[in-house]
């Protein structure tokens, strides 16, 4: 233990500090005043606190009570990308927990994802209940873009939010989950309809040949955009007549799908461009949907790019309302109109559930109400009487008698 003098060079005063170490052995340095009276008094104070294991060292005390409080949300969300988000197939998790992106000369800065921004700075241990609600109306009412936030946009970030708490509670993170029962948006419903046979003759007809090549596909086979531009040519049984989709797809599951005539078309056209490909450029392209330059659609930039062409394509045909996902919902709606059982509808679309499948099935309020108006017309055709008698009414003798 030691007593040291320093002199402060802007004021130009003498202080003390003393040096000693704490029970467990680590050097201590604490300022002593303006006096070696002072710092003598001191020193022996904490000379008899570490003897009696009373003393608490504030840096250690610090540390231990930041510990307590656990991780920040943004110092989690770091682990969760890392350990759970980044082994999925959509980026959706880690655009809304990213972190900023210093800007590369040149470049745009990239802000940090909007759940990082507004909870980042908050402990894990912190959250309760009541956050939650309160977050859910928050973002019912926010705008992006002059735009409200959509109630499919804040059931997800909840959805999010839940699946981070839960593992957070499993990881030792946090000893309850205070988003366990969270209250989240209706599921909205689907977007959209289907096309008719004519509204997709239509919308065909705009589309560059790659393109039409591609919706085809992707209407007879039920295939998302992502599966069907991320198809390899050995993926493709011709002799067999099956495709198989790996899992690289959204949900993360393969599947095996029967070749129907109208795929059988689309490949073998494909099969051309795939040859005519290879000699020019002497390379045989191992994605079966490419561009008559041998240039790849399977990008997350070219799929949005297809997206961007396909709504155009459809606002030409009248259609502003239909996407490339309009395909998805327009083969469930024919197969569910053809009488196809709704299980095996979807093993072609590839959910996990049947009832996302239901929701696929977007027919009219006309059409579902068909069959119900056909059975009241068996009950009231069948009756004795049914003509309306339109002659005008005259009053009867009592009413004539009352007036």
């Amino acid at each position: 233990m030691a007593i040291k003098a320093r002199t402060l060079k802007r004021t130009g005063i003498t202080v003390y500090d003393i040096d000693f170490r704490d029970q467990d052995g680590d050097r201590v340095r604490e300022a002593a005043g303006t006096t070696m009276t002072q710092a003598k008094s001191l020193l022996t104070k904490r000379k008899g606190q570490v003897l009696d294991g009373t003393y608490r060292n504030p840096k250690k005390e610090a540390r231990k009570a930041e510990e307590a409080k656990g991780p920040t949300f943004a110092e989690f969300a770091d682990r969760f990308i890392r350990e759970y988000a980044s082994a999925r197939r959509s980026d959706y998790y880690e655009q809304r927990l990213r972190p900023a992106i210093e800007p590369a000369p040149g470049v745009k800065e990239k802000r940090a994802g909007p759940l990082r921004r507004e909870l980042g700075a908050r402990y894990m241990r912190e959250f309760r209940p009541a956050d939650f609600d309160a977050f859910r109306l928050e973002r019912s009412n926010a705008s992006y873009q002059g735009r409200q936030l959509s109630a499919s946009t804040v059931r997800k970030d909840l959805t999010l939010l839940s699946t981070m708490f839960k593992l957070a509670k499993r990881w030792g993170v946090i000893d309850t989950n205070p988003a366990a029962d969270v209250e989240k948006p209706k599921e909205p419903e689907p977007q959209g309809r289907p096309l008719s046979t004519e509204e997709w003759g239509k919308v065909a007809a705009q589309l560059t040949p790659t393109l039409r090549a591609l919706s085809l596909f992707a209407l007879a086979a039920g295939a998302r955009l992502q599966e069907a531009v991320r198809l390899r040519w050995s993926d493709v049984d011709t002799r067999g007549g099956f495709i198989y989709f790996s899992a690289e797809s959204k949900m993360a599951r393969s599947k095996r799908v029967k070749l129907g005539e109208a795929a059988k078309a689309v490949l073998a056209d494909m099969e051309r461009v795939r040859k005519e490909v290879a000699r020019a450029t002497s390379s045989v392209p191992e994605f079966v949907f490419v561009y008559p330059n041998g240039g790849t659609l399977h990008s997350k930039r070219e799929r949005n790019r297809v997206s961007q062409r396909w709504r155009d394509a459809a606002e030409t045909a009248g259609m502003p309302w239909a996407s490339f996902k309009s395909l998805r919902t327009t083969a469930a709606s024919w197969a569910e109109e053809e009488g196809i059982p709704v299980g095996e509808t979807k093993a072609l679309l590839g959910h996990a559930d049947v009832r996302t499948t239901q929701r696929f099935y977007v027919r009219s309020d006309a059409d579902r109400t068909a069959n119900v108006v056909s059975a009241l017309d068996r009950r009231l055709v069948s009756g004795v009487d049914t003509q309306v008698d339109t002659r005008p009414e005259t009053p009867s003798s009592e009413a004539t008698a009352r007036a």
